[in-house]
């Protein structure tokens, strides 16, 4: 979990060429376009559907957009990565529990305020640099808390990996 634009995705990519299952975020916003397939894409309907029948945790509303994880995917063994949001964290945590599932959390550090304009602009969401600017202010919250791992490069991700590799503890 991140900003908007801080990298979660390109993150998430690492781990999923390493290996890691990639669980897809539900979401009634549109795609940006084809290449955009990161998310499973729902209508307003569909995704009331999937939640009125319980098939949805992590459920967060984002600039007037709903997303959500499916329980099927997040329930399976092995380790898996996701991308989520700051306001899930503890449901989250608790649903992981509930499943027996370790849960790593992983905060993708924003780079400069420049660069963070220069990747909405390349996005074409400059509309959401006013929301990562707000949720950047949450980094000193997230700091403090002390069960988020905090990734500012690629070497602190790959450090991270390792180390999670050395456990034994179970799937993630």
């Amino acid at each position: 979990f991140g900003a908007s634009g801080s990298g979660k995705s390109w993150y998430k990519k690492l781990l999923v060429d390493q290996g890691w299952r990639e669980i897809r975020t539900n979401t009634t916003r549109t795609p940006r376009g084809p290449e955009d397939t990161e998310y499973n894409f729902h209508s307003e309907q569909e995704f009331a559907d999937l939640l009125n029948r319980g098939e949805l945790i992590n459920t967060n509303e984002y600039l007037g957009q709903m997303y959500g994880t499916n329980i099927n995917d997040f329930t399976l063994p092995g380790r898996s990565v996701m991308l989520t949001d700051i306001t899930s964290l503890d449901s989250l945590k608790q649903t992981a529990k509930k499943y027996n599932k370790e849960l790593v959390l992983i905060y993708t550090a924003a780079p400069n305020e420049k660069e963070m304009e220069r990747r909405h602009a390349s996005r074409g969401t400059p509309e959401r640099m006013s929301v990562a600017s707000s949720e950047i202010e949450q980094e000193g919250e997230i700091l403090q808390r002390g069960d988020i791992y905090i990734v500012r490069n690629v070497n602190d991700l790959d450090t991270l990996v390792r180390n999670l590799e050395r456990q034994d503890e179970g799937p993630y």
